[in-house]
């Protein structure tokens, strides 16, 4: 609610401040967890809780900026695990390169089967046997994440 209450985002004119914005502007969302490990919210909730954060910051920015271009990208992050929220100014000059965009119902069921709710699994932790070289921990993949362009 926070994030919708008072947003504190700051934005810059300068296309070569986007990655600054970015950490600036990044948004974790915890709140799920506890109830997608445990199988109990609905998959829709979750699915409509995404779309209100996205309707609340599409409705902030337009209130309070003009004429001004935004990319929003919410991705399912599953080594933290969490939800991560973004808002980055977008100057219409360079090429707008997104990466593949899924729709919100799916960025949640990858999420939910694929999010590390217990904590990272490492080679020899059953066994108690541990190594300075062994196996290579297999990294899982980024998921891809909703994106989208607001212009306001």
């Amino acid at each position: 609610m926070e994030l919708l209450l008072r947003p504190n985002l700051l934005f810059s004119n300068d296309p070569s401040m986007t990655q600054q914005e970015y950490a600036c502007n990044i948004r974790y969302i915890h709140g799920f967890n506890r109830l997608l490990k445990r199988d109990k919210i609905p998959h829709s909730y979750v699915v409509e809780s995404l779309r209100y954060i996205e309707r609340g910051l599409e409705s902030y920015l337009q209130e309070y900026y003009r004429d001004k271009s935004f990319v929003f990208t919410v991705r399912a992050d599953i080594l933290i695990p969490a939800f991560t929220v973004s808002v980055v100014s977008y100057h219409g000059g360079e090429p707008l390169l997104l990466p593949e965009s899924v729709e919100f119902h799916e960025l949640v069921q990858g999420y939910r089967e694929k999010a590390c709710f217990q904590g990272i699994p490492l080679p020899g932790r059953d066994t108690g046997e541990w190594a300075r070289e062994g196996p290579e921990v297999e990294k899982p993949l980024p998921m891809a994440g909703y994106i989208r362009l607001l212009h306001t």
